[in-house]
């Protein structure tokens, strides 16, 4: 028991540093998706510029410049996505590996306590952790199958008469 409080120890002082890693991501995220929409409202604006001049019918040269550096505003855009989606593949990383160190802790420890067989050691075989925490919420909040269902309200059938005479064709309750 003292083996498994030791693994136990030994994992949550390695999560220690997770939480200001994934904060600096995410504020890094956002730091880049706001720079991203600066970008954004500059293009939006570079645009409708051009469209007035060109809509005046006078086009000076560096309103022939436009179109050139909505392009390069445009490829920082690209560059801050693809950023923005690799700080996002390092925090997935860092969340699975963090996993991964969790499910190979608990098979050990369950090996240390006796319930699982040391064949079966490595990754983790049995229901994860947050798997059997689930299950037990969803059966404490399951409500009872006896709960009775409204009946759908009755409608009618509308009757059709036609009054050829007068060209109408009436529906009635």
């Amino acid at each position: 028991m003292e083996e498994a409080a030791a693994v136990a120890a030994e994992y949550i002082a390695t999560l220690d540093n997770l939480p200001s890693e994934v904060q600096h991501l995410l504020t890094e995220i956002k730091h880049k998706e706001a720079r991203s929409q600066e970008l954004q409202t500059e293009i939006q604006r570079e645009n409708a510029k051009y469209i007035r001049h060109s809509l005046r019918g006078g086009l000076t040269a560096r309103d022939e410049a436009l179109p050139a550096r909505v392009a390069e505003i445009f490829a920082e855009v690209d560059r801050l996505a693809a950023e923005k989606l690799a700080l996002a593949q390092r925090l997935v990383v860092l969340v699975q590996r963090a996993r991964a160190r969790l499910d190979y802790d608990l098979s050990k420890v369950l090996v240390l306590q006796g319930d699982l067989d040391p064949a079966q050691q490595g990754p983790f075989t049995a229901r994860t952790a947050a798997t059997q925490v689930n299950d037990s919420l969803r059966g404490a909040m399951a409500l009872p199958d006896a709960l009775p269902v409204p009946a759908p309200p009755v409608v009618a059938p509308l009757l059709k008469r036609a009054y050829p005479c007068l060209g109408l064709r009436v529906e009635v309750c």
